[in-house]
């Protein structure tokens, strides 16, 4: 038997065998890195069972520990196309909320919006995609923004109510109160029609004042006229300013001018047929005087006495009632 024959046809074998594996392994590495880890286990047992064969067994060992580095990477791999398909069907899901949304926030749907949010903030706890993460963050705040500008104009527009029934009222101070409150709050933020109508109120509360206080001034004007005529017994004059002086009271409040003068009016014509009544008896008194001089004239003393006596009967009268 010729050893060196054998041996070198052992060596030939050992060589054949060792390139097909090393054309093997480059196949598997190529599997390898573009991730098809399946065909890269095939490869890899191919290598296996060649090495065996040969004897080869520090490569069967090696083979053996990339198959199961390999068996690792596909488990790796399914995890990964699993939550990549989750991933994918969130965002999914999250289409029709987005286009939901974006349609209640187009038409100020608060409550549909928020209802739609909290949906789609349900979904958002599992999704990892940072850029549809930051697109519903952004939703949000335009959600947080439009509402809070529709919980001010709703605040404002309750506000001016109040300020209306207040001006109605004649509480102007509590009515500025308010309004500059508003207006300060509103100075901070940019909401310049809530702010127009801010100061379209206050212009309509200053005028209401001004007018409110030219009223009170006429009121006072007008008592000190009623003081005047009564003295000077222009009772008519008196009356007519007071009636002013109820219309004035009755469109700005003042119920208690509206009492007193009331009652002034009663007084005041009580007054007028007093007077009247006295000149009616200063008249009938200065008539009978006159009859009394005339008698006296003609020598009729009998007659000037009776007349003169019916004249002091009539201031007798008058006295006694006083």
């Amino acid at each position: 038997m010729d050893l060196n024959s054998d041996k070198e046809t052992n060596n030939k074998k050992k060589i054949v065998v060792l390139s097909k594996i090393d054309e093997l392994k480059v196949i598997a590495n190529n599997h390898y890195l573009m991730g098809k880890f399946d065909d890269a286990i095939k490869v890899a047992e191919e290598i296996m069972d060649i090495a065996e064969e040969a004897k080869l067994y520090s490569m069967v060992r090696e083979e053996g520990e990339f198959i199961a580095d390999l068996y690792k990477k596909v488990k790796e791999n399914n995890k990964f196309i699993e939550i990549e398909n989750q991933q994918n069907t969130l965002k999914k899901q999250l289409e029709p909320l987005e286009i939901q949304f974006n349609s209640y926030i187009s038409t100020n749907n608060l409550t549909l919006a928020e209802e739609t949010l909290e949906q789609a903030k349900k979904l958002l706890e599992k999704l990892k995609d940072t850029e549809t993460l930051k697109m519903w963050e952004t939703s949000e705040a335009m959600f947080l923004e439009l509402k809070k500008r529709i919980d001010i104009n709703e605040d404002i527009e309750l506000s001016l109510a109040e300020v209306s029934g207040l001006i109605d009222n004649y509480e102007f101070d509590k009515a500025k109160q308010i309004l500059n409150s508003k207006i300060e709050l509103l100075q901070k933020e940019d909401f310049s029609d809530s702010q127009q109508k801010l100061k379209i109120k206050m212009k309509s509360l200053v005028d209401a004042e001004d007018k409110y206080i030219k009223l009170e001034e006429e009121l006072k004007d007008l008592e000190s006229e009623i003081k005047q005529n009564v003295s000077q017994n222009q009772f008519e004059q008196a009356i007519n300013n007071i009636k002013k002086i109820i219309k004035i009271s009755r469109f700005i409040g003042k119920n208690h001018y509206l009492e007193k003068y009331t009652e002034y009016i009663d007084i005041i014509e009580n007054k007028i047929r007093e007077v009247s009544k006295s000149e009616e008896f200063k008249i009938k008194v200065n008539n009978l005087n006159i009859q009394g001089i005339e008698a006296l004239k003609y020598d009729d003393y009998s007659g000037a006495l009776e007349i003169f006596k019916e004249i002091l009967s009539q201031l007798k009268a008058v006295f006694n009632k006083k």
